[in-house]
């Protein structure tokens, strides 16, 4: 007998997700070009302009997501991965733009008495209004005029609260919730609130404690306060989390406490392990100078 096109589809859909998962990104898009030839869906276009994203071809990506939104202009997918990329090429205000189109119909065409598909569907408005909010926050950071900032800034922030107020709904994972939480002290720490953000940050840790960036955050805050033993404890926390080349700041920062403490040969650690990653660091190049002159001195 011979198998139906739709479940041909499926097979290769399960195929093409765990070539995916597996980062064979080129078998993917192969088994993703298979798939389109049966079923050209919004959601099967949109996801191989996923696929070509990763594999950094940009403008193909957009292409696809631009053909998803037509096929299906009611489905939110293609707004939000068109918003991702352009955030990722700092183009903050059509991102914007991109990812709210998403809250808008992430929502209105759920059915509301199917309670399973309603509950996902306000999940997943809370994680796109997550990326709505740090492009917003992104774009007050743009700003060269102190009032458009503050403005922004606390447009995001109203954003993250939000988020944080539909948890109490449950309609938010954890890790969105901590991110908006982590997101709002962001914010704070940028419109010179440090106590707020330090307690923001303080709760994030409770909701995403393998989130490397929050202790990172939160070893910047003990700094500020000058109380660089206090902040080694918060940036060893953030690389047991990520001692990948991803967190060079936290190693920056850490190298940073340990000169104010006037320990050299721990700053030089941290500013080789940065140069282990990449030997063309300038500032991991530049501090480790200062430290060997501080030794001398």
């Amino acid at each position: 007998s011979k198998m139906k096109d739709e479940d041909i589809v499926d097979f290769l859909q399960m195929k093409r997700d765990a070539l995916f998962e597996l980062n064979r990104l080129d078998d993917a898009l192969e088994c993703s070009n298979e798939i389109l030839k049966i079923k050209r869906s919004s959601h099967n276009v949109v996801w191989e302009g996923w696929i070509l994203n990763q594999l950094d071809r940009k403008d193909d990506a957009k292409n696809n997501y631009e053909e998803g939104i037509k096929i299906s202009p009611d489905s939110e997918e293609g707004y939000r991965y068109m918003g991702w990329i352009l955030m990722d090429e700092k183009k903050w205000t059509k991102a914007i733009e991109y990812l709210k189109k998403a809250c808008d119909k992430t929502t209105e065409n759920v059915d509301e008495e199917d309670l399973v598909e309603f509950n996902r569907a306000k999940k997943r408005l809370n994680h796109t209004r997550l990326y709505e909010g740090r492009a917003l926050k992104l774009l007050a950071l743009d700003q060269s005029d102190i009032a458009a900032m503050t403005e922004k800034m606390k447009e995001a922030e109203a954003i993250f609260d939000s988020i944080l107020d539909a948890r109490e709904l449950a309609d938010v994972a954890d890790r969105v919730a901590g991110e908006a939480m982590m997101e709002k002290g962001n914010c704070n720490w940028n419109l010179k609130k440090h106590g707020v953000a330090e307690t923001c940050w303080l709760a994030a840790t409770e909701m995403i404690p393998t989130n490397a960036k929050v202790w990172y955050h939160l070893g910047d805050a003990r700094m500020r306060e000058n109380s660089a033993n206090d902040a080694l404890l918060f940036y060893d926390k953030s690389l047991l989390c990520d001692k990948t080349a991803a967190n060079t700041r936290t190693y920056l920062s850490k190298g940073g406490a340990h000169r104010r403490l006037a320990e050299w040969a721990k700053s030089i650690e941290c500013y080789d392990q940065i140069l282990n990653y990449s030997d063309k660091h300038h500032k991991a190049f530049y501090r480790k100078a200062l430290s060997y002159q501080g030794m001398k001195e």
